[in-house]
């Protein structure tokens, strides 16, 4: 049973390797924030490859059948010629608009992808800094506060990141929720800091 311990007791050593994790702590929680930045275009280069929906198939179709140049690969790889694309290739190309409904399913694989990267790394702060915080001088309704909000946030987080692209709310649990996650683990942070310090 931990009893009355806290951080404050440990010996000179022990203080320094704490303090030492949470600055880590701190600055693994900076560069996700600069990574936000970055997500959200206020920093860095603000073009972007096409999403999935952006993507007009139909327009390249277009660009296709109206370059005298466009040729078709040869059937066979050994004789030598290609063809020039006429009406005849339109409905081939015009299979590729089932893309569409393949690249839904593609999107919403990588926001699984997505959310998976976040919850995992997420969950090892959450622990880590949880289980430093239970440890620090202060009151029980201090830390039952900053445990629970931090899991409903990193739970919507994760949800908006499964669902992000397909509907607003999910794209506004996103955005909303993870800059609170970095804002709650960061006043964390420099609690056990402050209160590691005091006599």
């Amino acid at each position: 049973m931990l009893g009355d311990f806290n951080l404050r007791q440990l010996p000179p050593c022990g203080k320094t390797f704490v303090a030492l994790f949470v600055v880590l702590v701190l600055l693994i929680l900076s560069w996700m924030t600069i990574i936000g930045f970055m997500e959200a275009d206020w920093i860095g280069d603000s073009e972007k490859p096409l999403t999935y929906d952006e993507y007009d198939v139909s327009a390249d179709i277009t660009t296709i059948m109206d370059d005298e140049e466009a040729v078709t690969p040869p059937i066979w790889a050994d004789s030598g010629q290609q063809q020039p694309i006429d009406e005849s290739d339109l409905e081939r190309f015009r299979g590729v608009e089932t893309v569409e409904a393949i690249s839904k399913w593609k999107k919403f694989e990588d926001n699984m992808k997505w959310a998976l990267e976040h919850i995992s790394s997420m969950a090892l702060l959450y622990f880590a800094l949880g289980l430093l915080f239970m440890l620090t001088p202060v009151s029980a309704g201090t830390r039952k506060f900053f445990f629970w909000i931090a899991a409903v946030l990193l739970f919507l987080h994760v949800l908006g990141l499964s669902g992000h692209g397909f509907c607003w709310p999910a794209d506004l649990l996103t955005w909303i929720c993870g800059p609170l996650i970095l804002i709650v683990f960061f006043v964390m942070a420099l609690i056990i800091l402050a209160r590691l310090k005091a006599k």
